[in-house]
């Protein structure tokens, strides 16, 4: 994003402009969206660039709503989807709070169908990426949702008949 024009306001952006969980900016007059935006994300607590197509739409859209008069809050977990190697996969969550992974399904070849569950350093669940077609979205985009905490149940979240509605 370009950011020069930007230089010698009030609004500060050094790698995007901040924005509250409304996308507005100090100025509360002026609201940011998209990749131009580092929105803040209550369930992180801090402000994050979330530079995908689906955050893109959601924070246009929730800029748009407060602009117009509305008071919608960003209080999703932000996600996306993609391919990797023709394979669906999807990504919840913050993955640079990641300390430490769990892999729950199988990393085999070309029937590769596993979630790899981010691990923050204070034990709680902070990202998920699932690769493959088999799996409970719903319940993955949760456990990041709820920031379970894994206290000692990483055997458990390993376990593919084991569901994840257990957790948190």
């Amino acid at each position: 994003a370009n950011r020069e024009w930007l230089r010698n306001t009030p609004l500060p952006a050094e790698k995007a402009i901040l924005v509250d969980e409304h996308c507005r900016t100090q100025d509360e007059h002026i609201y940011a969206a998209g990749d131009c935006a580092a929105v803040f994300d209550p369930l992180f607590g801090k402000h994050r660039i979330i530079d995908n197509h689906e955050n893109a739409i959601f924070t246009g859209t929730l800029a748009g709503t407060n602009m117009a008069g509305g008071d919608a809050r960003y209080d999703v977990v932000n996600g996306y989807s993609t391919k990797v190697f023709d394979l669906p996969a999807q990504v919840f969550g913050e993955p640079r709070l990641v300390d430490r992974r769990i892999v729950r399904g199988s990393t085999a070849g070309d029937h590769a169908n596993f979630a790899e569950i981010g691990i923050a350093s204070d034990g709680r669940i902070a990202a998920v990426l699932a690769v493959g077609s088999d799996h409970d979205l719903d319940g993955l985009k949760a456990l990041v949702a709820n920031r379970v905490e894994v206290n000692g149940n990483q055997e458990r979240l390993k376990d593919v008949d084991v569901p994840l509605a257990g957790f948190g």
